[in-house]
This record gives C-alpha cells, sequence and structure tokens, in this order.
C-alpha cells in the first residue's frame, strides 16, 4: 500500500522474459494503462501495490470488463475456503508492531461475521495459507486471488515499526483485503489519497460496483485507498463492511437479480452488477448480446450461455441504448427483435 503493486512470475524452466512479456501483453489487453505498468526484478508490477501471478493476469482475459466504481476486482476466493490462516515469518514477528497489527487486522475480519475466517498461524483446519513476511520501507504489497484461492503472501515495511499501532493494523487489513480481490477505492484517482494523479484503470481485473458502496472515493473514505494517512485508525468505514458483506457474508452473499431494477442503471454505462438467478422458466427478452435493459435478465443469461436454466450467478454490465435488436434463438430462449431502445445490458458469467 502506498509504495507498490504488481505481478508475480512463477514458472519451472520458463523464460523469466517471456513470462513478463506475456503478462504484460495480457495487462494492456485487459485495459490497464501502459505507463502504469512497470519491470523490475524480473517481476511485472501494476496499481500501486497488487501484485498478479501470470496465471491470474490470464484469468483478467475471461473476465468482463470493468467501471470506475467501487471496488473489487473479478477474481475473488471461492466457496470452498472457509479458513485462511496468516503465517508470519521469525522476523515479521521480531517487529511488535507489526505483529500487534497483525493480529488486529485479523480481528477486524473476523469481527464481521463473514463465511470465510481469519487465523494467525501455524493453526489447524485452514482450507487457504497466506504468508506474512517483510520488506523495506513503511507500506506493502501482496496480489490478487487466483484460482479460487487467496493470494499467497503478504509483504509489510519494516519502517512501520516507527509508527502507531493503528497504521500497522490498517495497512495490514488493507493488504489483507487485496488478497481476497478487493481493489483501491480510489484506483480511478490516486490523487483522491495520494496526492499525486494516477489511473490504474479498470481493466478486465475489474472494478464491479458493489450496490450500496459509494461510486466515488473519498480521503480516508475508506480502508482500501491507495494510500494511508499516518492518522489513520485501522479500522473498516460503513462503505467498507457493506462491501465485506456483499462479497463474503455467510450463505448467499449475491441478491437475485429479480430485486434489481436494471432501466433505473441507465446511462451508468460501464456499471457491473452481480446477481443470482434461480432455476429460469421463462421470461420476455429483446436482443441479443446486447439485451434492453427492462429484459428478464435471468432469461437472457441463459441465452447469453452465462448460466444453465437451472440458474447461477452473473455479472450484469450496463451498456449505452441501441438503435435497433435482433431476436434469435439460442439455448431453448427466444429473443424478440426490437427497434430503438435508450438503454441495454450485456451479460456474463
Amino acid at each position: 500500500m502506498a509504495l507498490l503493486a504488481g505481478v508475480a512470475l512463477v514458472g519451472c524452466g520458463v523464460d523469466p522474459e517471456t513470462e513478463n512479456q506475456e503478462i504484460v501483453s495480457n495487462l494492456i489487453e485487459a485495459g490497464f494503462p501502459a505507463d502504469d505498468i512497470m519491470v523490475a526484478d524480473e517481476r511485472v508490477y501494476v496499481g500501486r501495490d497488487a501484485h498478479v501471478t501470470l496465471d491470474a493476469s490470464r484469468e483478467m482475459l475471461q473476465a468482463p470488463a470493468g467501471s470506475a466504481e467501487q471496488y473489487r476486482s473479478t477474481n475473488l476466493v471461492g466457496s470452498s475456503v472457509t479458513k485462511i490462516c496468516v503465517n508470519p515469518t521469525s522476523t515479521f514477528d521480531s517487529y511488535t508492531l507489526l505483529s500487534q497489527g497483525l493480529d488486529l487486522a485479523i480481528a477486524n475480519y473476523n469481527e464481521r461475521g463473514l463465511r470465510i475466517t481469519f487465523a494467525r498461524g501455524p493453526t489447524t483446519g485452514c482450507t487457504a495459507n497466506i504468508i506474512a513476511t517483510t520488506m523495506d520501507g513503511a507500506g506493502g504489497w501482496t496480489g490478487f486471488p487466483s484460482g479460487g484461492l487467496p493470494y499467497g503472501a503478504i509483504f509489510i515495511g519494516t519502517g512501520l515499526q516507527s509508527y502507531s499501532v493503528d497504521l500497522n493494523e490498517h495497512i495490514i487489513t488493507h493488504e489483507l483485503g487485496h488478497s481476497i480481490g478487493l481493489r483501491h477505492s480510489d484506483y480511478y484517482d490516486h490523487n483522491i489519497s495520494c496526492g499525486v494523479a494516477g489511473d490504474e484503470g479498470a481493466g478486465d481485473l475489474g472494478a464491479i460496483h458493489i450496490p450500496g458502496t459509494p461510486t466515488t472515493a473519498t480521503l480516508g473514505g475508506s480502508v482500501m485507498n491507495s494510500c494511508a494517512r499516518t492518522t489513520e485508525t485501522g479500522e473498516w468505514t460503513s462503505s467498507d463492511i457493506t462491501a465485506l458483506n456483499s462479497l463474503y457474508s455467510p450463505g448467499s452473499a449475491v441478491a437475485s437479480c429479480s430485486s434489481y431494477s436494471f432501466t433505473s442503471y441507465r446511462g451508468q454505462n460501464g456499471t457491473q452488477i452481480r446477481c443470482s438467478c434461480e432455476a429460469v422458466s421463462g421470461g420476455a427478452v429483446w436482443g441479443t448480446d446486447l439485451y434492453t435493459d427492462d429484459s428478464s435478465v435471468c432469461a437472457a443469461a441463459v441465452h447469453a450461455g452465462a448460466i444453465p436454466a437451472t440458474g447461477g450467478t452473473v455479472v450484469v454490465t450496463i451498456q449505452p441504448g441501441q438503435s435497433g435488436y435482433s431476436g434469435t434463438t439460442r439455448n431453448g430462449i427466444t429473443t424478440y427483435s426490437y427497434g430503438s431502445w435508450p438503454g441495454s445490458f450485456s451479460i456474463s458469467p
């Protein structure tokens, strides 16, 4: 946090330069600005403090495009992960404020009653593990999930030993947030929290809007802001809590698509809403690939091949209105043709 982000290179007998080239190519194709990508120490860095593996960069190309809103990535921790154990190195533990900050950060997550819990390791019953280790400086970095697992390490600056335990708590909470898929809430304008301009780009890594959270960031408005102040408390804000509950609350963390009025998002092009569909038995749909925004989302999702007729979870992306829509038959769903309409959506898994 506040220092750097990047993309890890993992390979056996593979030329790191070749992997670097693929990662950079993937990031650019995914929509990240070229001037926000750098290569150092055989790693590719982007977005200040989020370290993304080669596999994760490939997953970005399979994910839906993002929007300029707060504030999750398209890579999340899978449902098989229920207990994440954070295992500090002996060097990490030798810094008392880093060690205390880790305990407080773990408590921040566990107090929320999420479907995933964190525990300080070594311990038993872990379904995923993260190593907490040190780096120079007073910031931190980690990575986004890949393959349904959190990123496997957080790197915390030993310089934080000179600051308050609250700031240590804040930075470790922030990095753990990235490891389970939270993006910077001000990723589209670092000037908000860092005082310098910068745009990480939404890319296909995604910045999917979480209903109930702000669509613009403010200084001190989120633990997930790009840069931290020395006066940070280390505690979640109300919008942070809304985001965590939406993504990782017990049971169904995803609202039913039927609970949304997608016409109310008209004009907010690029906004993405993740929602769930039960078994689909029918529903009126106009268009193909791009659907009128008053169409049945779940029937359109089956038509688009995003889910089977038995239901599932989809990402709905708000799109501009079209001058005309063509009807087709796909996957047992027949859609209608229509003329000009002021709003559309597309659907992806």
